[in-house]
């Protein structure tokens, strides 16, 4: 039966396609998009007794349960979400007619088969809902924890014909397992310009359609050459020395080497606590011709310079209480891309001291 807002009670047929927990709101809720059986989503938000109920709850896993139009409340946030639809479900107690689905059903039942491909991307406003795209180039590493308050995030490289495009997933989508060639559409995918760069994030709730039978993907010819679908870098790019005499108000974009990183490393705290777990802070050193540059990288960074996650990197950091061997391959893998020039956005941090002196990050 199709989704009723006027109906007294209801049978729906779903599956949880993206949640998240919000604690900064007044009372701690999981929000989750619901995708039901006829391809329409519609966001639902549980809290207190409910909440625990829908902790337990798998993703893509079909359910089914039974709903009064008491739980129907209005919805606001289709520009944050991408769901269309004008009711949210709010749920406070524990739903004694919820359980699991003897049927199953695809993913790709999506009702909303509107994309947006490489050649489009550039004319599409900033902070306009989309759906993207590409097959899988690149699915980076997904990342093991957040740091501190913020939420993990990594970069997904994707091919549309002869364009390439990069998305930020965020949240709970970071940790994704994409391998490469996937044929994927990215659900509900934002414009944003952030410190000189503009780039495509998800949302709070986006998710990932593999491979849908009415989506038409198109493969790169063999030898031709590969075009950004996105111009990213606002910023003009500035010599390290530059950069260091900047005003440190603003973001500020260097072409430069990361200088390998040496034994010096092992007297130093590199680990920190925050909400989302352990956390890993690398102190680097960038040089280019005309100046080096001390600064910090985190490990929601590493990715494309440091092919390895935090957990594994934690395994390899606690190994060296065991000898040089171990040391040195703690060193190899944090120089894997060492001595190799990338462009670096570095977004200043000015805190003060206990002495009253001002210092930039």
């Amino acid at each position: 039966m199709p989704f009723n807002g006027f109906a007294a009670k209801q049978r729906l047929e779903f599956q949880i396609v993206a949640s998240r927990y919000e604690t900064s709101w007044k009372e701690p809720t999981l929000c989750c998009r619901l995708l039901l059986e006829e391809g329409v989503d519609i966001e639902l938000q549980a809290t207190q007794a409910a909440l625990q109920q829908w902790q337990q709850l798998t993703k893509e896993v079909v359910y089914t349960m039974e709903i009064s139009r008491t739980c129907l409340k209005k919805y606001s946030g289709s520009d944050k979400t991408g769901i269309k639809n004008n009711f949210l479900i709010h749920m406070k107690y524990k739903n004694n007619t919820l359980q699991r689905c003897i049927k199953a059903f695809e993913t790709h039942v999506y009702q909303n088969h509107t994309v947006v491909n490489g050649a489009q991307l550039q004319q599409i406003s900033e902070d306009e809902l989309i759906n993207v795209i590409g097959i899988v180039e690149n699915g980076g590493v997904p990342p093991a924890a957040a740091i501190g308050n913020t939420l993990p995030r990594r970069e997904l490289s994707l091919l549309d014909n002869d364009w390439s495009l990069k998305i930020d997933l965020i949240g709970e989508l970071a940790q994704t397992e994409l391998a490469r060639g996937t044929k994927v559409i990215v659900i509900s995918v934002k414009k944003r310009a952030y410190c000189g760069i503009t780039n495509l994030e998800s949302t709070r709730l986006s998710f990932i359609l593999i491979n849908p039978p009415w989506a038409t993907f198109t493969e790169k010819d063999a030898g031709s050459p590969v075009k950004k679908a996105l111009k990213s870098e606002t910023l003009t790019v500035l010599s390290v020395d530059a950069a260091k005499r900047s005003s440190g108000d603003n973001a500020v974009r260097v072409k430069a080497i990361m200088v390998p990183i040496e034994a010096e490393i092992f007297d130093m705290t590199l680990w920190t606590a925050g909400a989302g777990g352990e956390s890993m802070r690398l102190p680097v050193t960038l040089r280019d011709t005309t100046a080096d540059l001390h600064v910090t990288l985190w490990n929601s960074q590493f990715s494309f310079v440091i092919p390895y996650n935090v957990d594994e990197l934690s395994v390899m950091w606690e190994a060296c209480n065991e000898g040089e061997d171990a040391k040195k391959t703690f060193l190899d893998t944090l120089n894997s891309n060492a001595s190799k020039e990338y462009s670096w956005t570095l977004r200043p941090n000015k805190w003060i001291r206990n002495d009253g002196e001002s210092v930039m990050q």
